[in-house]
Order: structure tokens, then sequence, then C-alpha cells
């Protein structure tokens, strides 16, 4: 009887001791989520802030190719085929980083962070070698055209040709930048929620 005794006073002791651990692990796994979520969300801003920054230098390049359309006459054609690029640009771009906002990170599973991440690095490949390079092939020597027609003086020309291809460097090098930032705050994003989805995968 005495030698139950203590077996029941062991296994009551030992069962405490579990709760306590489980106890400890929950509150250990909820710290890990909430700095896991803090860590995603300030990469995600990153890319909000970026956006940002999209929309005003967008609304200020429509806003200043519209005076140029008026100041030096460009065709109908040429103006709204740009003034829609430029916009197209922006709003396709907001509205595939908006799964990645941190409203949204915060409410989403690891699993669907990750997706929404490796979704984002495909686009960025996808958008500049289909779309961007494209576009800056037809583009270039469009706008070259439509200003040695409305251009008559060859000084004037060379000048604007000269800002144009200065422009076209700061331009060119300010989105390379914005690209690879995009893509590393993608892959950091990956790195961090892959073994967490790992391990959710292998729970199943």
């Amino acid at each position: 009887m005495e030698n139950n005794s203590i077996l029941n006073d062991e296994l009551i002791l030992m069962r405490k001791q579990l709760s306590v651990l489980k106890d400890k692990v929950k509150k250990q796994e909820i710290i890990n989520e909430k700095t896991l979520k803090r860590t995603l969300s300030n990469k995600s801003s990153q890319l909000m802030k970026d956006n940002w920054k999209l929309v005003i230098m967008g609304l200020l390049g429509v806003a200043s190719y519209v005076f140029l359309f008026y100041s030096l006459k460009f065709s109908i054609a040429f103006s709204c085929f740009t003034i829609i690029a430029l916009v197209a640009s922006i709003g396709i771009q907001c509205y595939v980083t908006r799964g990645l906002s941190p409203s949204v990170i915060i409410n989403s599973d690891t699993r669907e962070v990750y997706r929404k991440a490796m979704k984002l690095r495909k686009f960025n490949k996808m958008w500049l070698y289909r779309i961007g390079i494209p576009f800056l092939i037809i583009w270039i020597p469009w706008i070259a055209y439509e200003l040695s027609n409305v251009v008559e003086d060859k000084r004037l020309l060379t000048g604007y040709y000269i800002s144009g291809c200065i422009g076209g460097i700061i331009g060119g090098i300010a989105g390379i930048r914005m690209y690879r930032r995009h893509n590393k705050i993608a892959e950091d994003i990956m790195d961090i929620t892959k073994d967490d989805k790992d391990d959710k995968f292998s729970e199943l």
C-alpha cells in the first residue's frame, strides 16, 4: 500500500511538471509567433514604403508628361501609350504587393505568407523581362522619333537627347535597385517562413 501511495504521488508530481512544461512551451510558441510576425511586418513595411514612392513618382511622371505633351505637341498615340503604361505599372505593382502588407501578414499563416512572397519574386522577374525591357525597346526609339518631329533646332534636340539619356540612366539605376530590393525582401520573407512552414507540414 505504501509503495502504491508513493507511486501515485510520483505520478501526480510528474503530471504537474508536465502541465507546467506544456504551459511554458505554449507561451514560448506565442512569443516566437509574435516575434516572427513583427519581423515579417518590418519587411513588408519596406515594400509599402516603396509603393508609396512609386505612386508619387508615377503621378509626378504623368503630370510632367501631360505638360510635355501640350508644350511639345507629341502625338496622341505616343502620349496615351506612355500615360497608360505609367498608370498600369503603378496599379499592378500595388496590386501584387498588397498581399504582403503588414495588416495582411498579421492575419495570415506562414505558409500563405511564403506563397505570396514566392509569387512576388516570380512576378518581379516576369515583369522585368517580359514587360519592362520590351516596353523600353519600343518606347525609347519612339520618343526619339517624336522629338525629332517636333523640335527643329538641332542643338535643342541634342540637349533633349542628352537630358533623356541622363534621366534614363538615373531612372534605370533606381528601377534596378528597387527590383533587387523587392526580390531581397521577398527572399528574406521566404527564408524566415520556410522553416516554420516546413515544421507545420511535418506535423500534418
